[in-house]
């Protein structure tokens, strides 16, 4: 297949990268509206980077640690790709006989040693055959990546979207089971960090915990009762509860064997729990990182009905932090910020959605979703969406040209001031 990426807008010439950091979503109570958000299904696994150059395959976790060992079943069907060099990313699941990812299988079959069965659901391309397509927007670069896959390539699967309507695609995936959806601009470059041009949708709520240590044994059970949960805060331990139901027996003792290595003399939390089951509490190092499903957190900070899915050692311990759907930023006279920047505008322009509590009134915001105090600016459109009393919602670009200072710019009328 012969790609003629000189004419892709964004395409940019230039060298294999030994690697590239993933982009991150963030976490939002409910889909985004507006048909130019991808709807992707979110996957229970590991967020993995496969690098392919010349034949060569090298897989990457999310923080850069080399798992090509782990995965050598994927060297065929990666190898069979019509590309010479590429960064692809996805993420690697064990599928079930209904069709679902689990992590907690995951984590088990690696445990086993097995090599069969691994699925890579890629659902993006970030470098093919010398060009950088970082700045290409999303939908061509799946489009490309789609090229790539087309036909099956045996344990990669192409990850297929929606386009709009959000709402619906998630309640569809969370009646089948699905951990949640992760919803993309559509023309939204590909940036290494955490941003909201990338919104990911839970239908459960489920996330990663430090390790702070283990409580006595009880009711038979080897290794030991319950682990004591953690996460940071301002680069601090917070509790944040105990799971002690998810585990096999033989998990048990193997994780009991690690924490014995890692114990410690005293409680690593800044603030003491005052969790009286904790009273002959056993410490550890705040080293390993446990995946936990739960119903919801309590009003003091802990998790309730938690259960064990697994390990994790794709991430670092101090990058844990409590995950928390993200409201809506509140800007200067009441403006919220309910979607990202989007570039449905020409290449020279950046725009935004924004919506205002304030009736007649809006301002202005960069990328970061920072007020601008003076800026260069052009209105597109106002409108007022049906059925919302005293909404304004405003579709703004940033031009070349000075506009002047449009900063809380109050509107009579709807249409273009």
């Amino acid at each position: 297949m012969v790609h003629d990426l000189k004419k892709v807008a964004g395409a940019r010439k230039a060298k294999l990268p030994a690697f590239v950091g993933p982009q991150l979503a963030t976490l939002v109570k409910e889909p985004p509206a507006g048909d130019f958000w991808l709807h992707e299904l979110k996957f229970d696994g590991y967020r993995m980077l496969c690098r392919i150059d010349r034949g060569k395959v090298t897989i990457w976790s999310r923080n850069e640690k080399e798992w090509t060992g782990k995965f050598a079943n994927f060297e065929q069907s990666v190898k069979a790709l019509p590309l010479t060099t590429a960064i692809l990313d996805g993420e690697i699941v064990i599928v079930d006989a209904h069709g679902q990812s689990s992590f907690q299988k995951l984590q088990r079959a690696m445990g086993k040693s097995v090599k069969s069965g691994f699925v890579y659901e890629v659902f993006d391309l970030l470098y093919l055959d010398g060009y950088d397509l970082t700045r290409v927007p999303l939908k061509e670069r799946k489009r490309l990546l789609k090229e790539l896959c087309a036909g099956g390539r045996g344990t990669i699967r192409y990850s297929e979207h929606f386009e709009g309507n959000g709402d619906a695609f998630f309640k569809h995936a969370c009646e089948f089971g699905i951990e949640g959806i992760v919803s993309k601009l559509a023309d939204s470059t590909y940036d290494s960090t955490r941003n909201r041009s990338w919104l990911k949708v839970k239908c459960n709520k489920q996330q990663e915990f430090v390790i702070a240590g283990y409580t006595p044994t009880e009711k038979g059970l080897p290794g030991f009762g319950a682990l004591i949960l953690d996460v940071y805060e301002k680069g601090k331990l917070v509790y944040a509860g105990r799971v002690g139901t998810g585990f096999t027996f033989k998990e048990r003792g193997d994780l009991k064997n690690q924490l014995v290595q890692l114990s410690r003399p005293s409680t690593p939390f800044a603030v003491t729990p005052k969790d009286r089951g904790l009273r002959e509490a056993v410490w550890v190092e705040p080293k390993l990182i446990a995946e936990v499903v739960f119903t919801e957190w309590t009003s003091d900070g802990s998790i309730r009905h938690p259960s064990f899915q697994g390990l994790r050692d794709d991430k670092k311990a101090k990058d844990v932090v409590r995950e928390l759907p993200n409201a809506p930023m509140l800007l200067g006279c009441g403006l919220e910020d309910h979607v990202a920047f989007n570039d449905i505008c020409p290449a020279t322009m950046n725009t935004a959605p924004l919506m205002t509590q304030t009736p007649g009134k809006a301002i202005f915001m960069d990328k970061t979703g920072h007020s601008l105090d003076s800026e260069r600016r052009s209105f597109l459109q106002v409108s007022r969406p049906s059925g919302s009393e005293g909404f304004v919602s405003a579709l703004l670009c940033e031009s070349k040209r000075s506009t002047g200072n449009f900063k809380n710019r109050n509107f009579q009328n709807e249409g273009t001031p």
